[in-house]
């Protein structure tokens, strides 16, 4: 359902734009979504002081402000705000951007994901996601291992930070393929887009200093043959990272102990993904692999099938990750997560759900009972605007 927010911007433009420079002509309309999901099921965790409920209830949302006018030269102007409807920090607002789109591509500046990420494809889903980080809603990790989105720990979705205020260049798509490019100045990670130079001076005890140069390059090709439908991706990112070594996951085997003194890490993202579709059925997968001297180092991978048919999608997909909870420990945090599930379209933008999932996390010291394994039954309902 979109709206028109017509009547309101008349009256602000009537009493305080004709003063000034003249609004620009792009009407903003409402989009977005909502998710409700209920679990219920069983989790062990080896420690006994943890003793999970066996009821979860999980919601999120996003209501979008979008808009874009095309002017007579055939090139369109677009604003993309998007507003957390159930956010608990300050920061409410998610992506944030205005793109430019015409023959020569697509550009987009400010607040949002780098290209890589938004073109990458993974295994394909119905009911609660699994490589999104929701099984940490549902059957979280002991507080000893990593659970990093964005990272491999618990998606194939990397990315160097998180919605980095950015500049990305999309091509136009020839012969099936398309190329992204993105460069963010400040890699702040907390998702409120940076909007100074980066502090790269780590030097001397207790100095502090920014992640900075980020650059991702994403290649995807989308195509289909005979009634074969073909997508497959490819995507890279790095950037200059700040590390601070008074935290244990930043210590080495060298040193144990790490200093209070910050540090930089070059991190290096890669990943790859496949979607192949035919009569309902889709198969497909993705992979991802993190070099960094961070905790979030690994390696991660999803595999599944889908079939839809009418208002009906059924989906089976299996997650696998490693990653490093701590450098100066021997062995790395694993999860290992599968799902079936349903989805049946009761109208249109109304999808409810059902899923299984189960979920083992291992964390790397052997010796520790931070291990926690989990089945649960999810009852979803979400709401496409």
């Amino acid at each position: 359902m979109k709206k028109a927010l017509t009547a309101t911007t008349a009256l602000v433009a009537a009493g305080v734009v004709s003063a000034g420079p003249a609004a620009a002509q792009i009407e903003l309309g409402l989009d977005g979504y909502m998710n409700n999901f209920f679990g219920f099921g069983e989790i062990d965790n080896d420690d006994d002081n943890v003793d999970r409920n066996n009821t979860n209830f999980f919601s999120d949302g996003e209501v979008w402000f979008v808009g874009s006018y095309t002017a007579d030269n055939g090139i369109t102007f677009g604003a993309n705000i998007q507003l957390e409807a159930f956010q608990s920090d300050p920061d409410h607002v998610d992506e944030n951007f205005a793109f430019v789109e015409g023959s020569f591509g697509r550009i987009n500046l400010g607040s949002e994901n780098s290209a890589a990420y938004l073109m990458q494809y993974s295994a394909p889903e119905a009911g609660a996601p699994l490589n999104s980080g929701w099984v940490t809603a549902f059957i979280p990790p002991s507080d000893d291992q990593t659970a990093s989105f964005r990272h491999p720990a618990i998606s194939t979705f990397l990315d160097y930070g998180n919605d980095e205020n950015q500049i990305s260049y999309f091509t136009p798509r020839f012969a099936g393929f398309q190329l992204g490019l993105s460069y963010a100045p400040t890699i702040d990670g907390g998702g409120d887009g940076a909007n100074q130079p980066a502090d790269t001076d780590c030097s001397g005890a207790g100095n502090t200093c920014d992640g900075h140069d980020g650059f991702s390059v994403g290649l995807n090709f989308v195509e289909s043959f005979n009634g074969f439908d073909v997508a497959v991706a490819g995507g890279f990112r790095t950037a200059t990272e700040a590390i601070s070594e008074a935290n244990p996951a930043a210590a080495t085997t060298a040193n144990p102990s790490p200093t209070s003194q910050s540090a930089t890490d070059q991190l290096y993202q890669y990943s790859a993904g496949l979607n192949l579709g035919f009569g309902g059925f889709t198969v497909g997968g993705s992979f991802a692999y993190e070099d960094s001297d961070q905790a979030t180092e690994g390696h991660s991978w999803d595999a599944g099938v889908s079939y839809s048919t009418g208002p009906i999608t059924v989906a089976a997909t299996y997650f696998q990750s490693e990653s490093e909870g701590s450098a100066g420990t021997e062995g790395e945090d694993e999860l290992m997560a599968a799902k079936v599930a349903i989805n049946y379209t009761l109208a249109p933008g109304i999808i409810t759900s059902g899923t299984i999932m189960y979920a083992e996390w291992e964390d790397e010291d052997n010796n520790a009972n931070n291990d926690v394994e989990g089945i649960v039954g999810i009852i979803g309902l979400r709401y496409n605007f």
